[in-house]
């Protein structure tokens, strides 16, 4: 039932970003250009999504612990986070401490919903390195579902989407095709290492 709840609503939300596209930043009188504005309104939305799935030796509550707070995410990712689990919080993950602020890793990333210990979702940026895509202020986002298969076993899945149907995207969707691998391969390991 939650995987057809979750289809339904990464659905929704494609419909939803292929019509309008980012508009509530406008409206909040943020200082975007009008060119900005025109370009991102009309961006086209791929179907691409990157799909990642493992299963875990741990209850889905203890998963859920993992990517939904600062100590989770530091222990199998190891850097420096700011998560705030409410609607529109922060999900930002520090990669870079060295680079400015900004440039350090997905600054600006919010929590677009959850249901505790099922999903989560939140926006997701392009890396520091691809600073035209980076800089025009898009973000994807990124679905993580959490299915108990046994009392203590979890099968989870993320799905990252909402990727502009332009070829400067491209270089950024191959980037987290390999980086989504390299997270779960050490989230994993995290849960090897607990035995």
């Amino acid at each position: 039932m939650l995987t057809e709840l979750a289809g339904c609503i990464i659905q929704r939300i494609l419909d939803y970003r292929k019509r309008i596209t980012l508009i509530g930043d406008y409206s909040k009188g943020k200082n975007n250009s009008l060119n900005d504005f025109i370009y991102r309104r009309n961006m086209e939305i791929s179907e691409k999504i990157i799909k990642k799935s493992i299963r875990i030796k741990a209850p889905a509550e203890i998963a859920w612990k993992t990517w939904t707070t600062h100590e989770g995410l530091k222990a199998f990712i190891g850097v420096e986070n700011d998560i705030e689990i409410k609607i529109g919080g922060k999900f930002e993950i520090y990669f870079l401490m060295d680079n400015p602020l900004g440039l350090r890793g997905s600054e600006g990333c919010k929590v677009l919903s959850y249901l505790p210990k099922e999903m989560l979702s939140f926006s997701w940026n392009a890396p520091p390195q691809y600073k035209d895509v980076r800089e025009s202020k898009y973000k994807a986002w990124v679905v993580v579902i959490f299915k108990s298969i046994e009392e203590n076993e979890t099968e989870v899945t993320l799905s990252h989407l909402g990727w502009p149907a332009e070829k400067k995207w491209e270089d950024v969707f191959n980037y987290f095709e390999k980086a989504w691998s390299h997270v779960f391969n050490d989230f994993e390991r995290l849960f090897l290492d607990v035995k």
